[in-house]
């Protein structure tokens, strides 16, 4: 990790580069037009035959190749400090744990564009789920939209603040963006100034080469659901990726969901226990890692369990299920159809069925009777 005054360097660095490179392109321009004039007069002279100065024929060309270099340093100024799109949907009970860090990270983009709905879980369907489809859509197509009329110069970083089911569905309807950058913001309880927990990655462009699932996660199942009801047949799929994965009890979430069997997916240096996840920190290239093998190893369970629905919880960084949705939509993987998301809604309380996307099964996963 940068020592905290590099940090705040950049950071202050960051809110003047863009005035900087604009002044300095806007000086190498004036210099190209003075010294252009020069040479030109002496091309046209009012009196007497045209002549060629040596020396200012190579101040042209220096600073032609000066213009050159200053339009470079102001397209990567204007890439590195970009727009920053913040997506933020939670319940309305919920605190807002990143409006600094947002504050923060704004000083030094160019522009901020916030999608910021707020959901209320105490709202359910007539069959008891979460149904948060039309606010997915609406904020899907909002965000596309800021996305493609941002400026075609400047680069995209994406921070989201959202519940995962919510991350999964808009990230799969994420644009084609080149280079689009994911933010994962400071955590509460972290100073917002320093950036030290923030991380910036990049989605992958190719698909992991072979034996990369392997080395990078586990898959432990199937494991049997305590007491399921008869007539139990749903799988449960676990996606433990943070440090919330160990305060739940992971049979204690798929009872009652008519779930027979559950697999638990982790990285695969954290053992069953989940212990490691409590201090886990993923870092840029570990994300950008799990965003390749992640969604194949879910596809590759989907198409496992055949026609059984599937029931998944998960703890995800929020910029993982973001790009896992946007992983799975690569891939192929009609992920959405008979699939449940239930939503870990505080200890000792019962999982929420949230629905997020037109596909899943209208119908609540709740056992009844």
């Amino acid at each position: 990790m940068a020592p905290l005054s590099w940090i705040r360097t950049a950071r202050v660095w960051g809110r003047t580069s863009v005035p900087l490179a604009n002044f300095l392109a806007a000086g190498s321009i004036a210099l190209v037009t003075a010294i252009l004039a020069l040479v030109v007069e002496d091309a046209v002279p009012l009196h007497g035959s045209p002549e060629a100065s040596p020396w200012r024929l190579a101040a042209l060309g220096g600073s032609l190749l000066l213009l050159w270099l200053v339009l470079s340093h102001r397209t990567s100024t204007y890439q590195r400090t970009g727009t920053l799109f913040y997506v933020r949907t939670l319940a309305s009970s919920m605190e807002d744990w990143h409006a600094d860090a947002v504050s923060a990270r704004h000083r030094y983009q160019m522009s901020l564009r916030s999608v910021t709905p707020w959901i209320d879980l105490s709202q359910r369907s007539a069959t008891d789920v979460v149904d948060l489809v039309g606010t997915c859509a609406s904020t899907s197509a909002t965000l596309n939209l800021l996305i493609n009329t941002d400026r075609d110069d400047t680069g995209y970083t994406l921070a989201p603040n959202m519940l995962w089911p919510v991350a999964l569905a808009i990230g799969a309807n994420l644009p084609t963006v080149p280079d689009l950058q994911l933010l994962e913001l400071d955590g509460p309880g972290v100073h917002a100034s320093n950036g030290s927990n923030e991380v910036i990655w990049k989605l992958p462009a190719q698909p992991p080469p072979p034996g990369l699932v392997e080395r990078e996660l586990i898959t432990s199942g199937p494991i049997s659901v305590d007491g399921p009801r008869p007539g139990a047949t749903r799988v449960g799929v676990m996606l433990a990726f943070s440090r919330k994965a160990t305060e739940m009890d992971l049979p204690g979430v798929f009872r009652g969901f008519g779930v027979r069997e559950y697999h638990v997916i982790r990285p695969h240096k954290v053992g069953p226990d989940l212990r490691e996840l409590a201090a886990k920190q993923f870092g840029a290239q570990q994300l950008m890692v799990l965003t390749q093998v992640l969604p194949r190893e879910f596809a590759r369970l989907t198409t496992e369990v055949g026609n059984r629905e599937l029931v998944v919880a998960a703890a995800l960084p929020k910029t993982l299920a973001l790009a896992l949705g946007w992983g799975l939509a690569q891939v192929g993987c009609a992920f959405f159809t008979d699939t449940h998301f239930v939503l870990f809604n505080g200890c000792g309380k019962p999982f929420l069925p949230v629905r997020v996307h037109p596909a899943q099964p209208a119908q609540s996963p709740i056992e009844t009777g």
